[in-house]
């Protein structure tokens, strides 16, 4: 991470190694949200406990969510030909918030979404 002053001048800030798919970084560029690689796709053969979001502070894990920290309903996912659907990362929202979607409500295929606050990783309302 490079930070760029007013003046032009530019500082380095923090690193870390890796790839993301699904990578939002917040505003004050010291919390990075990572969501699952597998985008809105779990393979037929899912873990309840697969990694969804990782949450850091300048390079560091903070919080690891995982599906079924997520899911409630996972009789409710959608099959496709191929995988389940269950969801999307929706990316950081105008309160700072990262929203996640699952496909998990009721009544019948409802949307439910998920809020996590960028600095700590819990849920927020």
């Amino acid at each position: 991470m490079v930070r760029v002053a007013s003046d032009g001048s530019e500082r380095f800030s923090w690193e870390m190694p890796g790839w993301f798919r699904e990578a939002s970084l917040s505003d004050d560029g010291d919390h990075l949200v990572v969501g699952f690689d597998g985008q809105d796709l779990l393979p037929r053969d899912y873990d309840r406990a697969e990694t969804m979001l990782r949450f850091f502070e300048r390079g560091r894990l903070i919080r690891a969510v995982r599906l079924d920290e997520l899911v409630e309903h996972f009789w409710l996912l959608l099959p496709t030909v191929s995988h389940w659907c269950w969801g999307r990362c929706e990316g950081i929202d105008a309160e700072g918030r990262y929203t996640v979607v699952t496909l998990d409500g009721l009544p019948w295929h409802r949307e439910r979404v998920h809020r996590f606050d960028v600095t700590t990783g819990q849920s927020v309302p």
